[in-house]
């Protein structure tokens, strides 16, 4: 049985080497266990003094128990503290497992107290989650996304970007796209268009749209291939704009909501490019469907001349 209600530091030092010990034999996590397999004098009197109450949040982390973290969280124990029996943090623990609600009390309890090279040291943690997790969990990325632009006072930055439209992480895009990163918008814009960030195409340009990543003042401004592309193909010529990705996906409804959107039929501005790139598409993948929707929004079918 787990008591927090008594304090003194020699029991609660006892009954974290126990844990420890178990954990040991499980094989768990071995390389956190160092004061339970080899002590020292300086570890057990640091562990001593300090009642062993960041430890034990970062085993309640490894073991999952949502409840008992939140009664030492409400303790005022800090879980983005680095500990030194664990050479980590007790948030980092629960990332890794994916203990969504755990992450949330965490970060809840960890936005005041701090010095100027605490809340350094947090910003630097907290990415390094974010990094891990990107891929694995949307919404505990988001979770924590949303703790770093708050308390963090940064922005995402492209790459975190990128990795999310690789992903399909529809929540984390929805918090990188919060208007108070409004200033980011056209990175993202240039970064979507000119990378091929395409295979989650259908399920995140209406996130887009709603977000206001791409409106009527910037749907139809094109964005230049990547350098690979441009290699590959042996030209500069060709620009991408949202309704080409659309097209590109071969997907009718997803068309039809760009178009709606505000994106010109032809899919770039006219003076920019004398090639309208959808509709070749439509028709080089027997696309009629989306050919004729094309058309019928008032797409030039005589475009591009010879390239048609």
């Amino acid at each position: 049985m787990i008591s927090l209600d008594n304090p003194t530091p020699r029991l609660r030092h006892g009954w974290v080497r126990k844990v420890c010990a178990v954990m040991k034999r499980a094989a768990s996590h071995p390389g956190a266990l160092k004061l339970a397999t080899r002590p020292t004098k300086d570890t057990i009197r640091d562990f001593s003094e300090r009642s062993g109450e960041e430890e034990a949040l970062a085993i309640v982390a490894i073991l999952g128990f949502d409840n008992l973290a939140l009664r030492l969280l409400n303790r005022n124990i800090c879980p983005l503290k680095r500990i030194r029996l664990f050479e980590s943090y007790a948030i980092k623990f629960a990332v890794e497992r994916g203990r969504t609600t755990m992450v949330q009390n965490m970060l809840a309890h960890s936005s005041s107290g701090a010095d100027r090279d605490q809340k350094r040291e947090r910003k630097i943690m907290i990415r390094r989650c974010i990094d891990y997790v990107l891929a694995k969990n949307d919404k505990i990325a988001a979770d924590l996304l949303h703790w770093y632009i708050t308390h963090g006072k940064c922005s995402p930055g492209t790459e975190w970007f990128k990795r999310a439209c690789e992903a399909g992480q529809v929540q984390f895009l929805s918090m990188m796209l919060d208007p108070s990163q409004k200033k980011e918008f056209s990175s993202y814009r240039h970064s979507y268009l000119g990378r091929h960030l395409y295979k989650n195409a259908t399920h995140l340009i209406p996130v887009f749209l709603a977000k206001g990543l791409f409106d009527a003042d910037n749907i139809n401004d094109p964005q230049p291939e990547s350098e690979e592309e441009n290699i590959h193909r042996g030209t500069s010529r060709h620009s991408q704009s949202l309704l080409d990705v659309a097209v590109g996906q071969g997907q009718l409804e997803l068309v039809r909501t760009v178009l709606n959107a505000g994106a010109h039929p032809d899919g770039v501005k006219l003076h920019r490019s004398p090639f309208s790139y959808p509709i070749k598409r439509a028709i080089k993948h027997h696309r009629i469907d989306i050919a004729n929707l094309l058309i019928e929004r008032g797409a030039d079918i005589t475009a591009g001349g010879q390239e048609m």
